[in-house]
């Protein structure tokens, strides 16, 4: 799964289609919820540079914190892809152009 949209560098560079995906998940500040996750996201310029080069994204340094709702898990997949689920949708909330702009892929 992966999320399309266009993405700003930092050098003030629009990429058309770039293609956002949630790399990892962390159990963040578990001592005040169990359910609070960081998640990285990883960035390529294009769909065939995330195909040929997975391991080498244009950005990798956007970091976001969210709650998980364990009441909302589908019981037909894992915790981690309900997590994973939710961190997608979370992104795309994260601004209105995910949500405006932003496919899913």
């Amino acid at each position: 799964m992966a999320i399309k949209k266009s993405y700003l560098t930092t050098n003030g560079i629009i990429v058309d289609e770039a293609y956002y995906k949630v790399h990892n998940l962390i159990p963040w500040d578990t001592e005040n919820s169990e359910n609070t996750y960081q998640t990285q996201v990883w960035v390529w310029a294009n769909e065939y540079q995330r195909q040929k080069n997975p391991d080498n994204p244009l950005a990798s340094n956007i970091y976001y914190t969210f709650e998980a709702d364990t009441s909302s898990f589908d019981a037909k997949i894992s915790d981690e892809e309900n997590r994973i689920k939710q961190a997608y949708t979370k992104l795309k909330n994260l601004t209105d152009s995910f949500k405006n702009d932003g496919t899913d892929v």
